[in-house]
């Protein structure tokens, strides 16, 4: 809907909560609990925390770019490429190779990324063009910024509680 805010859908889940569970009240944290609260949520938005202490796990990136698509299929083991498929439809066939040979070993990180993609060897197949395209979309759409790493900063952290139980 257009005309919803964020507080207007605040709003609308306490209300609905109230409807179901009946009255409740609010408990405000104090400065230091706050902190905690913060501290806490700090550390869950850490690489070390998303990543760092993975089992094995895959992870694709797939991107139409100026010289072709281009597909990448990670094998990750804690926080690290482990190994890598790509496919293109680029008509530089050196491509897949060169990033095959580029990634692995490198610490899953957007920057991380980049770093391995700009110190390939320009002579085992990737150009600067094709470098700089892949580099740009990595660090605006690489690990970090994949859906649900993002998360809202905490605001005046409350409790909701019911005062019927």
């Amino acid at each position: 809907s257009p005309g919803l805010t964020v507080e207007r859908m605040r709003e609308l889940v306490l209300d609905s909560f109230r409807d179901e569970y009946g009255e409740y009240g609010r408990l405000r944290l104090d400065d230091e609990a706050q902190a905690q609260v913060e501290a806490e949520a700090e550390k869950k938005r850490s690489w070390e925390w998303t990543f760092g202490k993975t089992p094995e796990f895959d992870y694709t990136i797939e991107h139409r770019f100026a010289f072709g698509e281009l597909q990448l299929h990670f094998k990750l083991r804690e926080g690290t490429v482990r190994e890598v498929k790509a496919y293109s439809d680029s008509l530089n066939t050196s491509l897949v190779t060169a990033l095959e040979a580029a990634l692995p070993g490198c610490r899953f990180t957007a920057e991380a990324l980049a770093d391995a993609v700009s110190t390939a060897d320009g002579a085992c197949g990737l150009n600067m063009a094709e470098k700089e395209e892949i580099i740009a979309y990595l660090m605006t759409n690489g690990p970090e910024n994949a859906p649900g790493q993002q998360e809202a900063q905490p605001q005046n952290a409350e409790t909701i509680t019911n005062k019927n139980t």
